[in-house]
């Protein structure tokens, strides 16, 4: 008897713990005033297709350049730290305050035959610090 404390604590706590987001694949677009636009799809093998298209503030000619690659380890954990970030339950991901100089960001995270959309033109500080930035970093990488 004196183990059944013990063993419903142990449940509660291995039953909280959180678990990566197990997805089939993520869209990610990102277009802000001023800025290259960025379309980017990884799928769950970690091979990924990015779309950049140039800012029409930037050249006469705006062009769109494709890549496509494969994630590594560490930008696989900083992905899945990411989503488990947007996913949790009270994480603020859009500012209900009008602003104008925000990009518009959208996330698509499909599993299965489920799709979840996580779209916004005014993201959070925490957002842009958890999500955007990340994403951002990877896109701007793989251009160079």
């Amino acid at each position: 008897m004196k183990i059944l404390p013990f063993l419903l604590v142990f449940t509660l706590v291995l039953s909280s713990c959180k678990k990566d987001i197990n997805f089939d694949s993520i869209k990610y677009y990102y277009a802000a005033f001023g800025s290259n636009s960025y379309s980017l799809r990884i799928k769950n093998d970690r091979t990924f297709t990015l779309e950049i298209s140039q800012s029409p503030l930037e050249t006469e000619y705006p062009k769109t350049e494709s890549f496509s690659g494969t994630i590594d380890d560490e930008e696989m954990k900083h992905i899945q730290n990411a989503l488990n970030h947007l996913v949790s339950e009270n994480y603020q991901y859009n500012d209900p305050k009008m602003v104008t100089d925000k990009p518009f960001v959208e996330v698509n995270i499909t599993e299965g035959k489920s799709i979840r959309t996580y779209r916004t033109n005014n993201p959070t500080t925490e957002y842009e610090k958890d999500v955007i930035k990340f994403f951002n970093e990877i896109c701007a990488k793989t251009k160079q």
